[in-house]
């Protein structure tokens, strides 16, 4: 009788190391479905240890199509897109290979899976899309900059001359064509700060930062929102530190980044009984530059909170929870924009029922204003 050749017990365990270090998660079913095997990257990724991912079965983890017993590998090109549930239940978008292990006999004895977490490409994708949406932003607000402020100037020249015109005519009308000339002046304003708002926002990049509180910056940017706030009722309630705190920054760029988020702490506590703003302050030393000083601004909201679906696009450009068209859903990716650019970044913690906390990370940099 032939005997079936066996692997040397050194090669076996250098195979068994191979797998089990292997740097993508990876794991074995059998015929059944049942997970027969894991390496350590598939119970870090899915939240198991070993003992309890091979107490799975392939139903179990898969809400999406699953690994099927194939007698010819798939390669990258035939990845099969699907969905893993980790042990907390959240499900996963990842991309599986799988491979046939076979007897002598060419029998299949259970299936190899890779698995590729396609999070952090998914994400990179999203970072860039959202870096060429907001630069085709950008061009577009100096382009409107560049062709409406020269007819405006027009317009408000035109309407003082008309108003000192009606100030000399006797014409019964008088009050109201001067009225209405002054009306037509004042919306001529808005529109031309609403223009000059768009070109600051196409060139900040190059403005020059100054050394500011930022204390100042908070109570400008509560200032710029205080009709949302005083219509929406909410308490703001402030906890700055008593001494300055010094940051070389943009103001104004930090002042829409902080307004944007207001507005938005605004917009969900609507029809929430006693709505309340908490804005605080901390420092702390710079990690990353034990010579600078970190700023942690956050705000904090006690409204309905976000559930995952949509905490997980919060910062993506022109995504927005409205269907009216009135809000284009740049406001927090402009703001993560704006406070990248100074070095800093946001983060956002929110739960259904709990409220919202967006929280600014800005280093002092006092150094870049000397």
């Amino acid at each position: 009788m032939k005997q079936k050749k066996q692997l040397p017990d050194d090669l076996t365990i250098v195979l068994e190391s191979v797998l089990q270090h292997f740097p993508e998660p990876l794991h074995a079913s059998d015929h059944e479905g049942r997970i027969v095997y894991a390496n350590d990257c598939a119970c870090d990724l899915l939240g198991y240890t070993k003992k309890q991912l091979t107490a799975k079965s392939l139903a179990d983890l898969y809400a999406g199509p699953q690994p099927q017993a194939a007698h010819q590998s798939t390669s990258d090109s035939d990845a099969l897109q699907t969905r893993i549930r980790t042990r907390e239940g959240e499900e996963l978008r990842v991309s599986i290979r799988s491979f046939p292990i076979t007897s002598d006999h060419e029998d299949v004895r259970c299936v190899c899976t890779l698995v590729n977490d396609t999070r952090q490409h998914r994400n990179l994708v999203n970072d860039i899309t959202d870096r060429c949406r907001i630069m085709a932003t950008s061009d577009l607000a100096a382009v409107v900059a560049h062709d409406i402020s020269n007819p405006l100037s027009v317009i408000k020249l035109y309407g003082e001359w008309l108003i000192d015109e009606a100030e000399s005519d006797d014409a019964a009308n008088q009050s109201t064509l001067e009225e209405g000339l002054k009306n037509i002046q004042q919306s001529a304003t808005r529109i031309e700060a609403i223009v000059e708002s768009l070109r600051d926002f196409s060139r900040s990049v190059e403005d020059e930062p100054e050394r500011f509180d930022l204390r100042t910056i908070v109570d400008n940017a509560v200032f710029f929102v205080g009709r949302e706030l005083e219509k929406n009722g909410v308490a703001v309630v402030r906890d700055l530190p008593s001494e300055d705190c010094p940051i070389c920054a943009c103001p104004m760029q930090l002042e829409h980044a902080f307004s944007s988020v207001l507005f938005n702490a605004c917009e969900a506590l609507r029809d929430i009984e006693s709505p309340e703003i908490r804005i605080e302050i901390a420092s702390s030393c710079d990690s990353l530059n034990p010579d600078d000083t970190l700023y942690e601004c956050s705000i904090v909201d006690n409204g309905a909170g976000m559930p995952t679906e949509i905490r997980e696009h919060a910062f993506q450009a022109f995504f927005s929870t409205h269907n009216d068209g009135n809000a284009p859903g740049l406001g927090l990716s402009i703001a993560r924009n704006i406070i990248r650019r100074h070095g800093g970044d946001i983060s956002l913690n929110s739960e259904p029922g709990q409220g919202t906390d967006v929280t600014f990370h800005l280093p002092a940099s006092l150094s870049d204003c000397e």
